[in-house]
C-alpha cells in the first residue's frame, strides 16, 4: 500500500520521501499471495505510463496478472518499484530532481503532525524532515501510529485510533472451516 500511495502521490506532482525500515534486499521478499479483483488489476495496469520501458520482470508480472487473480505480493511490489524508477528517470531526463526519494534502512524516529515535521534515522544518523502529508503503511503493529500518538498525548490531545485490530479477530468468520 505504501508503494502504491507513493506512486500516486508522485504521479500527481507531489515530492515523496518513501522510507523503508528494511534493506533493499529484504524489502520485496514477501511470499504472501493476494487475490486481486478486476478493479485492482486495472489500477496496476494504469500505472504503466506512455514512456515506461517494460523489462522482462514487468512482462512476466503482467502475464501472471492476466492469467490469475492470485499474485505474489513481492511481484506487485517489484512492479510498482519499477513504475517509481521510471517516474524518477523521466524527471531526470527532463532536467528535474527525482520526484520520489526511496530510502532503505531508514526509520521514522519522531513525528509532529501539527507542524508537519519529524525525524528519520538512517543507520545511526538522525535527519530532520518536513512534510505536508504523512502516509503510514507500516502494518498492523504500526510504529508510526505509536510515534504520532506519543506526540499527541504529550500535547494533551486525543490519540488516533487504529482502524484494524492488531489481533485480526475480525477475519475469523471470513473463511470457512473445512
Amino acid at each position: 500500500m505504501g508503494l502504491a500511495a507513493a506512486y500516486e502521490a508522485a504521479k500527481n506532482g507531489n515530492k515523496v520521501l518513501l522510507i523503508e525500515k528494511r534493506s533493499e534486499e529484504q524489502a520485496a521478499v514477501r511470499p504472501q499471495v493476494a487475490v486481486l479483483d478486476p478493479a485492482r488489476k486495472q489500477q496496476l495496469m494504469q500505472m504503466i505510463g506512455p514512456e515506461d520501458r517494460l523489462d522482462l520482470d514487468d512482462i512476466k508480472f503482467l502475464d501472471a496478472l492476466a492469467q490469475s487473480a492470485e499474485i505474489k505480493l513481492r511481484d506487485v511490489q517489484k512492479f510498482i518499484l519499477n513504475r517509481i524508477k521510471n517516474l524518477n528517470k523521466q524527471c531526470i531526463q527532463n532536467a528535474h530532481e527525482p520526484i520520489i526519494d526511496l530510502s532503505y534502512g531508514t526509520q521514522l524516529s519522531a513525528v509532529d503532525l501539527k507542524n508537519g515535521s519529524g525525524e528519520i534515522k538512517v543507520g545511526e544518523e538522525k535527519k530532520p524532515i518536513q512534510f505536508e502529508h504523512l502516509v503510514a503503511a507500516d502494518g498492523a503493529s504500526s510504529e508510526t501510529l505509536e510515534l504520532v500518538n506519543a506526540n499527541l498525548e504529550k500535547s494533551g490531545e486525543k490519540p488516533l485510533q487504529r482502524k484494524t485490530p492488531r489481533d485480526m479477530k475480525h477475519l475469523e468468520e471470513t473463511f470457512l472451516n473445512v
